[in-house]
């Protein structure tokens, strides 16, 4: 069968606290614990640095085993060998971690990945191990302020990753401070891509200084607010904020240099200045679809990123409201109505220095539906929800406005929902919708969601007013698909190194978190099973079959590694009900 072998990775596992666990070598249970299984196996072996192959002493070392849940802890030795002993017959995870290298796992090839369990038979041993630790990367630098002396401030370093198509900042590792002179180093990081911010904490005060003609005029409408002629959301006079910055010294995460990390990697010189600016007036006003003020409402102004901050204002008689001391940057500005209720007002805002943003309200839109079944003993559809996840909450590269997590109501006697709630934004129609006598016994699983004759289970949709659906049919099902089969390499042997990885060969479906995508690792026959009744349903349709070695969490969710199992797969087709046998040879 046409298989697939992805080399490199892993998983960089474990992570067992270093301390008093990692001193102790394959300790005895305490008199009076709780036992766990023993038998008459042992695995060993070495751990050693990737990159010169020294051995690597007191590294803590974890063995686990998959099926009947033991669990050692032991360390190395001068020599950088351990020994595990008196183990019963499993197959066996063997991770091991020391500072300043990452953890790694027996068989991985690259950091980050998880690597081969290790299979022992009572009696039997493997003393043949070898864990390679790759060098952890490293970033370091300088922060100033914009008097150019050392800055107190917190600095973090986030792995950039593409998810559904848009770009997030993933947090590594906290926010690290700086020492007197302003320096940082952030250590520990494994491979990959990284985007580095400073903030610094508090609000020290400012040193003195001559007042501007801009200062008095802010003075004024501090005033003014104060005698209530404009809200405002933070005091408007001169008071300079800190905001966070990115290397090379930018306010926006998208101008920010990104810097690849490889194993080992030390980066300095990432210095960043963090100055004290003073923020700037947003105002404008909130008016009906009709242009008429709209009174009782309330604006709120978020910004993105790892620094999120929202400002928020009520709405005046006159529509008017103010937002001040706002740092530069790109908001999503939203406005909501007290009275009358159901109506939502977006703006995206570029705050580069006082800016006014009109924002027209209109109604939360909303779509009605029918429920139908296609099995045997359909269930009243009274008191069942429709399933609908919102796939992003961000403002979406068409321009639309945030998504919003729609509520879908209960289905009357007669199937009919209404899903409301709605605003501009990117969604996702379909995910795990399940109908059973409880959650442990669940039979039934969504078939399809049509709007207006169009199939789009599954599929991001753009919604707006001038593309909302008129109606929606849910229809459920009783039947179920999946796939299984055994894994086994050339000799015949049951390969258990593997994970089989099962994608749709549509592209439009590699959605993060899609329901027609899966994973399985095999048993120790080389067994494996992807799908089931229920919620575990895989959905009709045309896939691709895969087996490949060091897979990370969510990564069979990356467009790049489905692209690379595309056209080494092994094609398959589920019709509806069909539970189908393939297996796969290792080759």
């Amino acid at each position: 069968m046409t298989r697939w072998m992805r080399t490199g990775v892993v998983v960089a596992m474990c992570m067992w606290p270093l301390g008093v666990a990692a001193q102790v070598r394959d300790a005895p249970p305490t008199p009076g614990a709780s036992t766990t299984p023993t038998g008459t196996a042992a695995l060993g072996g070495v751990v050693v640095a990737d990159a010169s192959s020294k051995p690597l002493r007191v590294a803590t070392v974890v063995a686990i085993g998959a099926f009947t849940g033991v669990l050692r802890v032991t360390s190395t030795d001068s020599d950088g060998r351990f020994l595990f002993t008196n183990l019963p017959a499993d197959a066996y995870t063997v991770a091991a971690s020391k500072a300043p290298y990452l953890g790694a796992v027996a068989g991985a090839k690259r950091a980050a990945r998880p690597g081969s369990t290790v299979v022992v038979a009572n009696g039997a041993s493997n003393t043949t191990l070898t864990i390679r630790l790759p060098l952890a990367a490293v970033i370091a630098g300088t922060i100033t302020d914009d008097m150019n002396q050392p800055a107190s401030a917190l600095v973090m370093a986030q792995r950039r990753q593409t998810r559904n198509g848009e770009t997030a900042l993933v947090t590594t590792g906290g926010m690290v401070p700086t020492d007197d002179l302003g320096r940082y180093r952030i250590y520990g990081l494994p491979p990959g891509d990284y985007v580095v911010s400073a903030v610094r904490p508090g609000a020290p005060p400012f040193r003195p200084r001559a007042l501007s003609e801009s200062d008095v005029d802010a003075a004024l409408r501090a005033a003014a607010n104060a005698a209530g002629d404009l809200p405002a959301s933070t005091p408007a006079g001169p008071i300079g904020r800190t905001i966070a910055y990115f290397y090379p010294g930018v306010a926006r995460a998208s101008d920010a240099s990104v810097l690849t990390m490889s194993p080992g990697d030390e980066r300095s010189g990432i210095d960043i200045r963090v100055d004290r600016v003073s923020g700037a007036r947003v105002d404008g006003t909130v008016v009906t679809a009709g242009g008429q003020p709209l009174r009782q409402a309330a604006v709120i102004m978020t910004s993105g990123g790892a620094f999120s901050t929202t400002y928020g204002a009520q709405v005046l008689a006159d529509g008017r409201f103010l937002l001040s001391d706002i740092p530069p940057g790109t908001y999503a500005l939203i406005a909501t109505s007290q009275r009358p209720a159901g109506l939502f007002g977006f703006a995206s805002v570029d705050v580069t220095g006082d800016t006014s943003v009109n924002v027209v309200m209109r109604a939360l839109m909303s779509i009605p539906g029918v429920m139908r079944f296609d099995g045997a003993s359909p269930p009243s559809p009274a008191g069942l929800t429709a399933p609908f996840t919102s796939l992003s909450t961000q403002t979406v590269p068409n321009g639309a406005g945030p998504g919003a997590r729609p509520i879908a109501t209960p289905s009357m006697s007669d199937g009919s929902f209404l899903v409301t709630g709605l605003t501009p934004g990117r969604y996702l129609f379909g995910g795990s919708a399940y109908l059973g006598p409880n959650a442990a016994t669940t039979t039934w699983t969504l078939q399809s969601i049509v709007a207006d004759g169009r199939d789009i289970t599954d599929l991001p949709v753009d919604i707006t007013p001038e593309t909302l659906p008129k109606a929606l049919v849910v229809t459920l099902t009783d039947k179920w698909q999946g796939v299984s089969g055994k894994l086994q390499n050339g000799e015949g042997q049951p390969a258990i190194d593997y994970t089989v990885v099962i994608f749709p060969a549509d592209k439009n479906y590699w959605t993060f978190g899609s329901r027609r995508i899966a994973t399985a690792r095999p048993a120790s026959d080389g067994t494996f099973t992807l799908g089931n009744s229920g919620i575990a349903s895989l959905p009709p349709g045309q896939y691709v079959l895969a087996a490949v070695t060091d897979i990370s969490k969510d990564e069979q969710y990356d467009p790049a590694l489905l692209n690379q199992l595309l056209a080494a797969g092994t094609p398959i087709t589920l019709v509806p009900g069909e539970r189908k046998v393939q297996n796969l040879v290792i080759r």
